[in-house]
């Protein structure tokens, strides 16, 4: 019985010391930084191109100094949209006016990615959501967010392009 014990023994004590699976650890991915908070919402820049394949100007189509790039908000920088407040998963940007209704987007980090990357999912009031792919950028109390339009390959830097839309708050 005892020659039995031994080889049990020895065999247990083996198993004891190994990993479970005997696997490698796998590296944590990075914490996202968060972006919880209450911010205004500075400016908005939509890059959008007219049919001859020119940044809309503001000319004849509107009063320069409302920042909207004519009637449609082409291509043009928009003054202080209202509050905007951003939680783990999701942005509300309030209207500045009491018509109209607040912007909802969804959205997951990866902070892997150089610059961070964001994927939003746009909730529209009628219709169906949107996705779009972009980055963030961080720099004390200010964050900026471009966005590709839907279907388009993520931006490679939050400086305004044609075809993307960037948001400029502060905290």
């Amino acid at each position: 019985m005892r020659t039995l014990l031994i080889p049990v023994g020895a065999v247990l004590f083996l198993f004891a010391g190994t990993d479970a699976g005997g696997k490698a650890p796998v590296p944590k991915a990075p914490t996202p930084p968060s972006l919880d908070g209450k911010y205004t919402l500075l400016a908005t820049y939509s890059g959008t191109v007219t049919a001859k394949g020119k940044f809309a100007d503001r000319g004849d189509r509107g009063d320069p100094a409302d920042g909207m790039g004519g009637p449609w908000g082409t291509a043009s920088s928009r003054l202080t949209r209202g509050d905007t407040t951003i939680t783990k998963n999701e942005i509300t940007i309030e209207p500045r006016l009491t018509s109209g209704l607040p912007v909802t987007m969804e959205y997951t980090l990866d902070p892997s990615k150089t610059p961070m990357a964001i994927d939003v999912e746009t909730i529209p009031v009628r219709g169906k959501k949107t996705r779009s792919l972009g980055v963030v950028e961080i720099s004390g109390n200010r964050l900026v967010i471009a966005l590709a339009k839907e279907g388009a390959e993520r931006p490679k830097s939050v400086e305004e392009a044609e075809g993307e839309t960037v948001y400029y708050f502060q905290k």
